[in-house]
């Protein structure tokens, strides 16, 4: 039962992670800003480092998979949390949560 429960909570956490990283950012006006910057490129950046830490572990498999989309969600809403503490709204919430997601 509480499989099925973190299964379901870890599926609604993925459909809210998907919808905000969905958004296109706001232009920056900085045509020096690269790709590597933008919010799918950090979150690339964290997945494989959440892969790296699972399979160090010795995971494979599904279990590997659901190490590393629980990492990555963890690490946003700890980036989001942040976020918020500092009341950081808009464009400027964006770019926050992007830079901690690439550290």
């Amino acid at each position: 039962m509480r499989v099925l429960q973190a299964c379901a909570l870890a599926w609604l956490l993925l459909l809210g992670a998907q919808s905000s990283f969905a958004q296109p950012a706001a232009p920056s006006g900085n045509p020096d800003e690269s790709v590597e910057n933008s919010p799918a490129a950090a979150v690339q950046k964290k997945r494989g480092d959440c892969r790296q830490e699972g399979t160090s572990q010795g995971l494979r498999g599904l279990d590997l998979v659901d190490h590393v989309a629980v990492c990555v969600l963890e690490a946003r809403l700890a980036c989001l949390k942040k976020a918020i503490e500092q009341k950081a709204c808009g464009a400027q919430r964006r770019s926050f949560i992007t830079k901690c997601l690439g550290s």
